[in-house]
């Protein structure tokens, strides 16, 4: 019946470390075959390529500069590849801690908008 709302953290810094609280899927799909391909920090540099896709996909759909993805790098720092299943089908998918580098305000919005692919599926970072 109460509702406590939990400060949110400001970010005014160009690195953050985050530890994912939900696996980070990573995905590159095809439109003319209508595959789909998964990727794991393991897989680099697949991986970053099609994370910042998946990011900038994700910045088109809610209007935001595609610009302040210029300088983004994700690095692990304690991650792990695991697979999971979802709808029944098993994707490869990254967890653990990463450091994020980049403008603040991108940092920001990921921060707490979440990346990567399946994030309406529940799949977000922190």
């Amino acid at each position: 019946t109460n509702l406590n709302a939990l400060p949110e953290k400001e970010i005014n810094t160009n690195r953050i470390i985050i530890k994912m609280s939900s696996p980070l899927v990573v995905r590159n799909h095809n439109r003319e075959t209508k595959k789909d391909w998964y990727y794991s920090y393991e897989t680099e540099p697949e991986f970053s390529k099609f994370l910042k896709i998946n990011i900038e996909e994700q910045m088109h759909s809610e209007g935001l500069d595609k610009g302040l993805l210029k300088n983004f790098e994700i690095i692990p720092v304690d991650a792990k590849k695991t697979v999971i299943k979802n709808y029944g089908l098993k994707l490869e998918v990254s967890l653990g801690y990463f450091l994020l580098k980049g403008n603040p305000e991108l940092l920001s919005y990921l921060y707490k908008a979440g990346m990567g692919a399946k994030r309406p599926s529940g799949f977000r970072i922190v």
